[in-house]
């Protein structure tokens, strides 16, 4: 909330993941101050905020399906 906030370095960046995330047909909850999309009420995927950085990371991402053999 403030001018000095690390958020307005990313906002293009969080604003084009969170549309992808949410055309995946994700649920958009609020967790740990950050976005959080989850399915069946567990958590999926969450964007963070770095100095450096924004980031996209997938909670038991090892067990997502991969039709396409990404």
């Amino acid at each position: 909330g403030t001018p000095d906030c690390k958020v307005h370095l990313w906002t293009d960046e969080v604003k084009e993941l969170r549309k992808i995330a949410l055309q995946c047909g994700l649920i958009e909850e609020l967790k740990w101050g950050c976005p959080c999309y989850t399915i069946d009420g567990k958590n999926i995927v969450i964007i963070g905020v770095l100095k450096s950085s924004c980031t996209l990371s997938f909670f038991k991402g090892a067990l997502l399906k991969d039709s396409a053999n990404i």
